[in-house]
């Protein structure tokens, strides 16, 4: 069987509504170009489409396996071209960053029309589709768990003040996921650590950290709590805004408006 034939298979066991990249077909790693062509006439075989499908291209290497609703094809998902940039099979391979980060985490409801994207598949620099403007940035080497983890958490505390609305009884639920992670693994939390910009930012994770020990009594987070006040001075006041309301231990960090 010959690639153009594979290709053509692969795509019938796509499913409707799917967005991929050539890049994930099996056949890409064997023979680039070969495959690169069979997608381009498929997609111009009207033959070929009725029988396997139809797939449009969204973006030089990016294509979407259509799906027809009671009124035509419908456009791709935002959620289905993420995760196709940022995922390879069940592998995440990249990461979301921007003020899209703040929306998926629920720490505002606000959708942003520009998303940016770092990961380490092979797809375009800029991608629109469906009035959504996606950037994305290569990375050369592959993204580990750990490296995504700290990329995103570490943009979230650098750039928290950005966020349009906060509410102090939901800020630490948003964020539940990124602390148990980071307050069980001593290596990554060292990690985000080493990526927080200012000495702000740290005071405000430490006070973040107090409020999420308060509600696990099973674990202590003295540790890290030691760390971050070691490398804070009890003499200097830390300006965040109106963040400082967004967590109960604000004056033992000193964060001020």
């Amino acid at each position: 069987m010959n690639i153009a034939d594979r290709v053509r298979r692969n795509i019938k066991k796509l499913e409707e509504g799917r967005v991929f990249l050539a890049g994930d077909l099996p056949t890409y790693k064997e023979d680039k170009s070969a495959t690169n062509k069979a997608l381009n006439y498929y997609i111009h075989s009207d033959k070929y489409m009725s029988i396997y499908g139809r797939v449009s291209k969204i973006a030089d290497g990016v294509f979407y396996k259509e799906k027809v609703g009671r009124f035509g094809v419908i456009p791709p998902s935002n959620d289905a071209l993420i995760n196709a940039l940022i995922y390879s099979g069940k592998k995440q391979v990249g990461y979301v960053g921007g003020e899209k980060l703040f929306n998926m985490t629920g720490l505002t409801t606000q959708v942003p029309s520009k998303i940016l994207i770092i990961t380490s598949k092979q797809a375009p620099a800029k991608i629109y589709s469906s009035g959504l403007y996606i950037e994305v940035k290569k990375k050369k080497t592959s993204l580990t768990k750990l490296d995504i983890k700290s990329k995103e958490f570490s943009f979230i505390l650098n750039h928290i003040d950005e966020v349009q609305s906060l509410e102090k009884e939901n800020l630490v639920d948003h964020l539940s996921d990124y602390l148990e992670y980071f307050l069980s693994n001593k290596r990554a939390f060292n990690n985000l650590y080493s990526n927080l910009k200012y000495k702000k930012n740290k005071a405000f994770l430490g006070a973040i950290i107090q409020d999420y020990d308060e509600l696990n009594d099973e674990f202590s987070y003295s540790e890290y709590l030691a760390k971050i006040k070691s490398d804070l001075s009890d003499n200097s006041k830390y300006k965040v805004g109106r963040l400082k309301y967004a967590t109960t231990h604000f004056e033992n960090w000193n964060l001020i408006t």
